[in-house]
């Protein structure tokens, strides 16, 4: 019970932050400023980077993943570029606070 409303608030914060900070990622996208652009990213999503890491762990343990084969920064990686190539077409907030869950799921 207690988890569940610390990822709530987790979740909330994130909303927030997403509100705040999707016309700035957009600008940036525009101005083909990457390194700006995932150094703000990473700044929103902290809670992502961690849930990442948690997933690898949890799949190594259950054997879904060879140890040492996959890397968690290497699907942030890929979530950051295809965010980057998709940051435009959203049209709103939750859209895009949304499809972040669904892709790092």
């Amino acid at each position: 019970m207690k988890n569940q409303m610390i990822q709530l608030r987790s979740r909330e914060t994130l909303r927030i932050s997403i509100q705040k900070v999707l016309p700035k990622l957009v600008t940036l996208k525009k101005g083909n400023n990457r390194e700006a652009f995932n150094a703000l990213l990473l700044q929103v999503v902290p809670e992502i980077r961690e849930y990442v890491f948690s997933r690898m762990r949890t799949a190594i343990k259950k054997n879904h993943f060879p140890k040492n084969m996959y890397s968690a920064n290497d699907f942030i990686d890929q979530l950051f570029i295809e965010t980057y190539n998709t940051i435009d077409q959203f049209t709103n907030e939750d859209e895009f606070y949304i499809w972040l869950y669904k892709k790092t799921n």
